[in-house]
């Protein structure tokens, strides 16, 4: 195996790999972009595959046309999900819009324009470096861009100067006398050694931008309670606590518990009680609003520090959780069982520590559970 063939082998199996790689990372939030990654690299060895068949084909046009809509399709597809993970849907209709029409020119009109003239390589050519860039730009001109932003960006816009180039090169020096005889010709090895390089590194640009995302999942998922989108206990001690350190205050902190949560998973099963916490994590931040900092800090147990705020407003933000939290229905519970909490509040003072205020919020709390539940109490 000598030459161009060699290099269609290693493209095949880049894109291959790569393809199981993005497959295998496909999941939760990620899946459309990992998806479409894995399927442009798909069609993408697909297109080193039929390559490969060019000289033992019959209909060695048909291999050429084959072989444009699968480097077209891979593009789009991958420059889909680029568009998906940036939230650039807008520019998805233009990218299928010209997918088709590059499928138009390529099976219609390239095979009609005389081989390796200046007209026939950029024709061939366009669609691709156009995609590309179109790729490109949809990165460049995100916010907020990091280092793998910019590598992505770059590696699109590469590519893109690269398909150019190589319509220059075949109208310079042929692509072969035809298409049985490409897989032969000097330009086949320097357009595959080009296209290897070019599939590694968008491949491992984009493997940056997914793993990228995970990342971000994995430390959003360690801060934030799952269940009821508040931030979990570590993240809350830590907010709350630079709070009170930067600002004068006033502040209040509440202590919420459900009552009789144990009851509740017992006779109407965990997902009963899993939908109680998450009704009650959405609402305790719909009534605190942007000044308070909410967290779930127990199993059943929440938190809640509102900022600027004295017991009077407190009592104010318990009154409205009892009274939304009362209108409440659950389509795992029983219309007659009626879900409560009980509140403990405590005043912050003057340069007063999180640890005291939650200790004090605590014991104003047990007051309320011992006091008949579905109450408050402030602390002394």
């Amino acid at each position: 195996m000598k030459g161009a063939a060699f290099l269609l082998l290693v493209n095949l199996t880049i894109g291959l790999a790569f393809a199981a790689a993005y497959f295998a990372l496909a999941r939760d939030d990620r899946k459309v972009f990992g998806n479409l990654c894995g399927l442009g690299f798909l069609a993408a060895s697909g297109v080193a595959f039929v390559e490969s068949l060019a000289p033992i084909s019959p209909v060695p046009r048909v291999i050429s046309g084959l072989s444009a809509v699968l480097l077209i399709t891979a593009l789009t597809l991958i420059v889909t999900g680029i568009a998906h993970q940036y939230r650039a849907y807008r520019a998805v209709p233009w990218l299928w819009t010209i997918f088709v029409a590059a499928c138009v020119l390529h099976l219609l009109v390239i095979p009609h324009i005389p081989r390796d003239s200046l007209f026939h390589a950029v024709g061939y050519q366009a669609p691709f470096a156009l995609m590309a860039g179109i790729g490109g730009v949809l990165v460049l001109t995100t916010r907020g861009k990091r280092i793998a932003d910019w590598a992505l960006s770059a590696v699109l816009l590469v590519a893109s100067v690269q398909f150019l180039l190589k319509s220059l090169l075949a109208a310079t020096i042929t692509t072969g006398s035809d298409v049985a005889s490409y897989i032969t010709s000097t330009y086949a090895q320097i357009s595959q050694t080009a296209g290897a390089i070019i599939s590694l590194l968008l491949g491992l640009s984009l493997l940056m931008i997914l793993g990228r995302a995970y990342v971000h999942a994995a430390v959003k998922s360690a801060r934030f309670d799952a269940l009821s989108g508040l931030k979990t206990r570590s993240l809350f001690h830590e907010e709350a606590d630079l709070s009170l350190r930067q600002a004068n205050g006033p502040f209040c902190l509440v202590l919420c518990d459900l009552d009789h949560f144990k009851h509740i998973n017992d006779h109407y099963g965990h997902g009963a009680g899993d939908e109680v916490i998450a009704r009650f994590g959405r609402l305790l931040k719909e009534v605190a609003g942007e000044a308070g900092i909410c967290g779930r800090i127990g199993g059943e147990e929440f938190a809640v520090l509102l900022r600027p705020c004295e017991a009077p407003g407190a009592e104010v933000f318990v009154g409205g959780v009892q009274a939304s939290l009362a209108q409440c229905r659950f389509s795992m519970l029983p219309e007659h069982v009626q879900v409560s909490a009980s509140f403990g509040i405590a005043a912050v003072g003057r340069g007063e520590a999180l640890v005291s205020v939650m200790r004090r919020a605590d014991f104003a709390l047990y007051a309320a559970k011992n006091g008949g539940r579905d109450c408050y109490r402030i602390a002394g």
